[in-house]
């Protein structure tokens, strides 16, 4: 294969693992080291021929795939939400390699795609329809082709497309136009429909103008983001707006229970421009990642008063092609309403941080004992267990009005005073009633 990728001067491409039909990739059997790929659990090697500029030499770059390399399921729903959204789709669907067929591994459905078919009285939508459906590998499916091929394909009119066995349900079902984009593990695809909910893409330059890169995803979700936006450019306006944003289900507890405000929508209600300075438009303009470490200090930030408000102290932002993907994480609790296990479990991931230099000197102030004082209503331990705490203290509430009722009490002189029930017995350890 590399000396075919080589002459052909064509990106050349070998699977392995069972099921795969040896006859798609003839390469296959030619290569000498198929044998360790398989071995090394290396199910696909891509083979991509280039040219240096400079000194006109000529060169084949080799990279593969593993069996168990594939999304996990945080970075799958987000990968696939922030691909629909940003290009203005109704719905995506995660397709995999699986015993020489390709399965739905993942499914997401917008808002919009939701109401459209209730308007229209459809129960189902085209993602959930297609969950029973599986395809050979080999076929001409337009997922088999992304799957086999590993490069987009993009259907203008999915209801009149040949190679579609789902055309007719695509019809139905009220869906357009549809894009399947590689990503690792499978495949993407994610389309609009005909009602106003979506775009209308007119090639497949619309349909493929972001592609979201499920590297910088995984890499938010390992690094505990609890949110993720993306910055739409738009270059007539010269300005950017949130295209399309994602939450982890802990986010949840972060939204405004009454209004449903979050840090998202929020920022949502924010233009930035393309020539300002805060770090969206510097990411942008630079071209480079961009780590704002401090919210409060950083310098002409116009969503200071948001992030403070809603406990974003740092975040990062990278530039995409048409836009700024921005990452953080949100810390403040909105509701206020959240206890015991829930909130527990909830805030877990806030507190596996580990102490820098910075931190130890406030450790180890000493207004530290005070803060907490002032502070200690807001703990983070009371309200873990504030059923535990609330009998703890009902009961020795009880025992301090029973036993005042009871055998009475010492005021401040040291004078005894009897209780006002003579016949009440007093409770004392060990207990005798």
């Amino acid at each position: 294969p590399v000396q075919s990728a080589l002459r052909g001067g064509e990106e050349t491409i070998v699977q392995f693992g069972e099921g795969t039909d040896a006859s798609l990739f003839p390469s296959c059997a030619s290569m000498k080291r198929a044998d360790y790929a398989q071995e090394f659990n290396i199910c696909e090697v891509h083979f991509v021929p280039f040219s240096d500029e400079k000194t006109g030499k000529k060169g084949v770059l080799e990279f593969g795939v593993s069996t168990i390399n594939q999304l996990n399921e945080v970075t799958l729903k987000a990968t696939m939400q922030l691909q629909a959204d940003s290009a203005g789709a109704g719905y995506a669907i995660y397709w995999k390699k699986k015993m020489g067929r390709a399965v739905v591994a993942g499914e997401y459905i917008s808002k919009g795609y939701r109401a459209e078919l209730e308007a229209e009285g459809k129960t189902i939508s085209f993602a959930e329809a297609s969950e029973a459906l599986t395809f050979d590998i080999a076929g001409e499916n337009p997922v088999s082709e992304a799957l086999r091929t590993r490069k987009p394909v993009y259907v203008q009119m999915a209801g009149e497309c040949q190679k579609m066995s789902r055309a007719q349900l695509a019809e139905d079902l009220l869906v357009e136009s549809i894009a399947f984009v590689p990503v690792l593990g499978g495949v993407i695809e994610y389309g609009t429909t005909h009602g106003p909910s979506t775009a209308t893409w007119t090639s497949e330059e619309d349909a493929f103008r972001q592609i979201i890169p499920n590297e910088e995803i995984e890499m938010a979700i390992s690094e505990g983001a609890t949110y993720i936006i993306f910055w739409k450019g738009d270059v007539k306006a010269g300005t950017y707006n949130v295209g399309a944003a994602f939450e982890r289900p802990a986010n949840k507890l972060s939204v405004v229970k009454d209004t449903g405000e979050s840090y998202i929508t929020k920022s949502g209600e924010t233009t930035l421009a393309f020539d300002g300075v805060g770090p969206v438009a510097v990411c942008g303009r630079a071209g480079s990642v961009l780590e704002v470490k401090d919210t409060a200090t950083y310098p002409d930030f116009k969503r200071r008063e948001v992030a403070l408000e809603w406990g974003v102290g740092k975040f990062t932002v990278s530039p995409l092609e048409t836009g700024v993907l921005e990452y953080g994480t949100v810390t403040k609790d909105k509701r206020e309403t959240t206890r015991g296990a829930e909130y527990q479990e909830a805030v877990r991931q806030y507190r596996r941080t580990v102490f820098m230099h910075g931190d130890w000197v406030d450790h180890r102030s000493t207004d530290r004992f005070f803060r907490s004082l002032t502070s200690v209503l807001e703990s983070g331990v009371i309200r873990a267990r504030e059923r535990e705490l609330t009998m703890v203290a009902s009961i020795a509430a009880f025992t301090v009005v029973w036993n005042f009722l009871a055998s009475g009490y010492t005021d401040f002189e040291m004078i005894k005073h009897s209780g006002l029930i003579d016949y009440m017995p007093q409770i004392a350890l060990p207990l005798s009633i």
